[in-house]
C-alpha cells in the first residue's frame, strides 16, 4: 500500500528543472537590465524597479528549487502558485506597458491564451488544496 507521499502526484518531476531555469533566467534578466540601463531608462519601468522585481522572482524560484530538491511537501504547492503568479505578473506587465500598436492588438489573444494555459495548473493546485483540507 502506498502512502500519499509516495504517490506520483507528490513527486516534483520536471518542476525542479522549471523553477531552476526560471530562477536563473531572472538572474540573467537582472544583469541584462543593468547592462542596458541607458537604453531601458526610457521605458515605462525604472531600471532599479526592474532589477528589484527580477531579483525577487529569482530568489523565489531558487527557494522553490531548493525546497523541491529537499522533497519539502509544501514546496510543490509553493512552486505551482509561484509559477502561476509569475505568468499572471508577466501578462499584467505586458497589458500595462504595451505601447506599440502591434502589442496592443495582440493583447486579447495573449490574455485568452494565458488563461487557457493556466486552467490546468490552477485546477491541480486547487484540487490539491481541497485534498489537504479533507485530510
Amino acid at each position: 500500500m502506498t502512502t500519499p507521499s509516495d504517490s506520483s502526484s507528490d513527486r516534483p518531476g520536471c518542476l525542479i528543472f522549471i523553477t531552476a531555469i526560471l530562477g536563473v533566467y531572472q538572474i540573467i534578466f537582472a544583469f541584462r537590465v543593468l547592462q542596458q540601463a541607458d537604453i531601458l531608462s526610457e521605458s515605462s519601468l525604472p531600471v532599479a524597479m526592474q532589477v528589484t522585481v527580477a531579483t525577487v522572482w529569482a530568489v523565489g524560484f531558487l527557494l522553490a528549487t531548493v525546497g523541491l530538491v529537499r522533497h519539502n511537501r509544501l514546496a510543490l504547492r509553493y512552486s505551482g502558485w509561484l509559477i502561476v503568479t509569475f505568468i499572471l505578473y508577466n501578462l499584467l506587465r505586458v497589458v500595462a506597458f504595451a505601447q506599440a500598436d502591434y502589442d496592443r492588438q495582440r493583447l486579447p489573444f495573449l490574455m485568452i491564451l494565458t488563461l487557457i494555459i493556466l486552467i490546468v495548473p490552477l485546477v491541480i493546485l486547487l484540487q490539491r488544496g481541497s485534498d489537504d483540507i479533507q485530510k
